[in-house]
């Protein structure tokens, strides 16, 4: 049958198809996915004024021979760019993108409240603008968001240049700091541009972030910046890091990397001339030891970031083993594919994870099923709305098939 969706005042919105075994939800699915501007707005539908349940099954409502139902669209919150999926929170960037820099500004402050209205730490904040950029580098072909981008490169600032203080624990730690660095080389040049307009000691840490990326990207985004007369200028000063970036991979090309320690083959005289692959958990750790940082590069490899030394991969499985034999350590420094596998393997690990990874709901979800304990606390303290969503999830999930 043909469902006519109106708006409050009278006005047609859309025109969906269902059966009477589908249910609401699958209802605001549709209208989803076929008016992609919805995706920055929660979807309520109503039947002579009363609001239907996403379980309830189209076949039960009372819609007479002309079925139509009311449909009320409320503006997501700022909040919700960390908890959608990476596509949806793109969109919901280019809404806000829309508003211009200052209204963009005011409304994403609303990303470092807690769900009390309280001002984030400082630590706090810099985890939220990581686990912001990351979830919106993720989708290919982007649209351009530079206002959206400059609003996040002067709240970025302002944490940086922020006094730490002594009652906000944990305190930010090199990973924290590097991460939210590697986040200006997303923002883009404008962005970069701000944060060495500041007297801030980053040049270094530039240099190494740029140094990853291939001698084509870097040389033309040196001849996209305009003429420099003042090397110390946020133009002469970016100048300057790309061609240090430059010299670095050209470096790196003329020598072969010769280096001690973990993960590397042992040459004459204890050096060591040529990269292997650690597959033991315990090189894991020992190397996280050093503030290392864990990314998934693939299916099978994860790469160690440290401070001061090459970079180093890993195995998958010797990663993910490294995380379930000390959660505590390593859950500080995983990125969000390893901590979603992690909650996946064992239970209790959920509780170890830091706050930006908590708040995400997959990884909520996934936790949910695998820890009895945790599953029993979601119930007796999360709120009747945060239940239903998750019970919501369930119906809908794929059914594992048994081996």
């Amino acid at each position: 049958m043909d469902v006519e969706l109106l708006s409050l005042s009278g006005e047609p919105a859309a025109t969906l198809q269902a059966l009477p075994s589908e249910t609401i939800f699958n209802l605001k699915e549709q209208l989803y996915s076929r008016i992609p501007s919805t995706c920055c707005f929660v979807i309520q539908l109503c039947l002579d004024g009363e609001c239907l349940e996403d379980k309830t099954c189209v076949g039960d409502l009372n819609l007479g021979s002309k079925p139509q139902l009311q449909v009320i669209l409320t503006r997501k919150g700022a909040r919700e760019l960390l908890f959608e999926t990476p596509e949806d929170a793109l969109c919901l960037a280019q809404h806000y993108d829309a508003l211009g820099a200052d209204e963009c500004r005011k409304e994403i402050s609303a990303v470092f409240m807690d769900a009390d209205s309280n001002e984030l730490g400082r630590t706090a904040k810099m985890e939220v603008l990581i686990a912001l950029c990351q979830r919106l580098s993720r989708p290919k072909n982007q649209p351009n968001l530079d206002e959206f981008k400059m609003a996040l490169a002067e709240l970025a600032v302002e944490v940086l240049r922020q006094r730490h203080d002594e009652d906000d624990l944990p305190r930010p730690n090199s990973q924290h700091l590097n991460g939210l660095l590697r986040c200006f080389a997303w923002l883009g040049q404008e962005a970069l541009l701000i944060l060495l307009g500041h007297d801030l000691e980053v040049e270094k840490a530039l240099v190494s972030e740029f140094a990853k990326r291939s001698l084509m990207a870097l040389k033309e985004m040196i001849q996209e910046l305009s003429p420099a007369e003042d090397a110390q200028s946020p133009v002469g000063k970016l100048r300057s890091i790309l061609e240090s970036s430059v010299q670095q991979i050209k470096g790196a090309r003329s020598k072969p990397n010769v280096m001690r320690g973990l993960g590397y083959r042992h040459g004459v005289d204890g050096q060591v001339a040529a990269s292997v692959l650690l597959d033991n958990p315990r090189q894991v750790l020992a190397a996280a030891s050093k503030s290392c940082s864990l990314r998934v590069l693939d299916v099978c490899t994860v790469e160690l970031r440290c401070e001061d030394i090459l970079h180093r991969k890993a195995t998958r499985r010797a990663a993910l083993d490294a995380v379930l034999q000390d959660p505590v350590m390593m859950l500080r420094q995983v990125d969000w594919f390893l901590a979603l596998e992690a909650v996946e393997k064992s239970q209790g690990i959920y509780g170890c994870l830091p706050e930006y990874l908590q708040a995400d709901l997959c990884i909520l979800y996934a936790a949910l099923e695998r820890d009895d304990a945790l599953l029993s606390e979601f119930l007796s303290t999360a709120s009747k709305h945060e239940i239903r969503q998750w019970q919501w999830h369930m119906e809908q999930r794929p059914v594992k098939k048994k081996r």
